[in-house]
């Protein structure tokens, strides 16, 4: 394989984080999602192809995505979420919101990839920019908008097992490769 492979990954590969999380830092032991689980496992089967130089790949970490192409909006995840209850009237966050994440609009990190698609100097990971909000900073401007209200309600058992508390990036590693 010649030429550059591009992996997007996830935020919740750090697991429960309290700062800023870096590239370097280490990934959960214990992850709370399926999912999490198996984007951990191709980030590791692509480290190992690059350090025996079998492929040159760029692993993103992505915290929320959000954003337009086609004049629709994303409506996936939380902002999709919120955009549905908001429609509904009423936005419920579990806990108090203060949930951080970082939110990468779509568009950023197309500018990323397209920045990246002549580095082929290695298999990297990268965080990819956004801007840290709060879960319920987030939840009321899309409330504003829609007229609608924001409901703070205790964590359901099922919803507390997984959830990963502040996940937000610390992403100077990519911003000072572009």
């Amino acid at each position: 394989f010649s030429g550059q492979f591009n992996f997007i990954s996830t935020r919740l590969v750090y697991g429960n984080v309290t700062m800023d999380a870096r590239e370097e830092d280490a990934t959960a032991l214990n992850l709370k999602s399926p999912y999490a689980l198996a984007k951990k496992y191709m980030e590791s089967q692509l480290l190992l192809m690059g350090t025996h130089n079998q492929l040159n790949a760029k692993i993103l970490r992505l915290g929320v995505p959000y954003g337009t192409l086609t004049g629709q909006l994303f409506n996936s995840g939380t902002i999709g979420s919120f955009q549905t209850q908001a429609e509904a009237g009423e936005i419920t966050l579990f806990g108090d919101g203060r949930q951080k994440r970082t939110f990468t609009h779509i568009l950023d990190l197309f500018e990323v990839l397209h920045q990246l698609q002549t580095d082929l100097c290695g298999t990297e990971i990268y965080n990819i920019h956004g801007e840290t909000l709060m879960l319920k900073q987030v939840a009321e401007i899309i409330a504003a908008k829609k007229n609608a209200n924001v409901n703070f309600i205790p964590f359901p058992k099922h919803a507390g097992q997984i959830e990963s508390g502040d996940t937000q990036f610390d992403c100077s590693k990519i911003k000072k490769k572009l």
